[in-house]
């Protein structure tokens, strides 16, 4: 640790939770995948003069395309549970309508 630094470990934390889907299978896995990408961008950086940054970006690139993921998830369940909804709403409307006319007759 440097001074001046703060420590990324409690935003490493949500984003492996996040990756493993608050699995705990997951989160093992993902915390796996976070230990090499961070133990191995000092070392890419020595080897093969690539900057260490890329490694934080690729983290943040599959953060960012974990939480849509959950977001669209959320977003098409409430589409579909409103269609489904709608739908019902249709037979039973139908079903009031055919007693009706028969009462009528």
């Amino acid at each position: 640790m440097q001074i001046g630094v703060l420590p990324s470990q409690g935003f490493d934390g949500i984003a492996v939770a996040l990756l493993g889907a608050s699995n705990p299978l997951g989160v093992f896995f993902s915390s796996l995948f976070f230990g090499i990408l961070q133990s191995g961008k000092g070392f890419m950086n020595a080897m093969t003069k690539v900057p260490p940054e890329i490694a934080d970006t690729i983290i943040a690139v599959i953060i960012y395309f974990t939480a849509t993921s959950v977001l669209f998830k959320r977003i098409w369940e409430a589409l579909f549970k409103r269609l489904r909804r709608d739908k019902r709403d249709k037979k039973e409307q139908a079903v009031l309508d055919a007693k009706t006319t028969k009462e009528v007759k």
